[in-house]
């Protein structure tokens, strides 16, 4: 770890070409002798309705939308990941990544397999990361059948000076069309590949829901015993402290808050791409635009 920052640190014009390439290597490794599909361009392309995507996340906030509010939502295109299936409403698209905890896991893949009937029609998609297909071997077998893998590689970045670099340079890399499956890009959190699938699906308007940050309540905490009488189990959230831990810098080098900035600033907004807040409540109200001002 410490060669590895040092390297970055002061050879960062090597390191970020070299780390992307060792991520390629290391996710084609990792996808070897495993059938799942990866996600292309065509399986987008079936699924885009709007010029609007709504990102669902799992903040306490969403519990207090309003019925224009989900109105809005319903009508146009939408991304839950993760614990979104323990909600309701079933989105147009929806992206996961496996737990490491062991009790978390098996938590995730009992409520995976229980909502399959739901989520028949919605586009599945495992986020591995640098792992690629090599966990999309537990996955329960009919969902199996219904998901397809991200190519997820990870950014190399060592301190959030060399963000807006680090952008710039995966920009180039993004916008080369691959009929055979798309690049989107993982850092700190499901978010910011969530963002950047968004983008290159060709949305103009990006809402990101229930996108708290700045308190570590989750949406199903509040309707435990609803989310329980429908046979789905709650997990423990994993989270302490007041802050989201994606958005605490104690925890990594770039926080969610810092990749959403730089995404805004070097790649969506110079395409015209809007990025808006979903709830005052959230901690991007700062400096994102809310998408339901009057």
């Amino acid at each position: 770890t410490k060669l590895r920052r040092f390297f970055g640190k002061h050879l960062y014009s090597l390191y970020l070409p070299m780390g992307i390439i060792y991520g390629y290597i290391e996710i084609y490794a990792n996808s070897i002798n495993k059938k799942t599909p990866w996600l292309n361009s065509g399986d987008i392309k079936n699924k885009k309705t709007s010029d609007t995507i709504f990102i669902m996340g799992s903040g306490r906030s969403i519990n207090n939308y309003s019925e224009k509010q989900w109105k809005d939502i319903v009508n146009s295109d939408s991304l839950g990941f993760n614990f979104w299936l323990l909600h309701e409403f079933i989105p147009s698209y929806y992206m996961y990544e496996l737990p490491r905890d062991k009790k978390m896991k098996e938590d995730f893949l009992y409520n995976l397999e229980h909502v399959e009937e739901e989520y028949r029609n919605t586009l599945i998609f495992l986020k591995e990361g640098n792992n690629g297909k090599k966990n999309s071997r537990v996955i329960p077998t009919n969902i199996f059948k219904q998901t397809k893998v991200l190519f997820n590689p990870t950014i190399p970045i060592i301190e959030v000076s060399q963000l807006e670099r680090a952008l710039k340079f995966i920009q180039k890399t993004i916008n080369k069309k691959d009929n055979r499956k798309i690049v989107v890009f993982n850092k700190r959190a499901s978010l910011f590949s969530a963002v950047l699938f968004s983008y290159l699906c060709g949305y103009k308007n990006i809402v990101l829901c229930g996108v708290d940050l700045n308190n570590t309540s989750y949406f199903y905490e509040e309707n435990a015993k609803e989310i329980i009488n429908r046979g789905l189990r709650v997990p423990n959230t994993g989270q302490r402290g007041n802050i989201h831990k994606t958005d605490n810098s104690e925890y990594g080098e770039v926080t969610i808050s810092e990749l959403l900035k730089g995404l805004d600033n070097v790649i969506l907004r110079p395409n015209n791409i809007m990025l808006y807040t979903g709830s005052k409540e959230s901690a991007l109200y700062d400096w994102l635009p809310y998408y339901w001002e009057e």
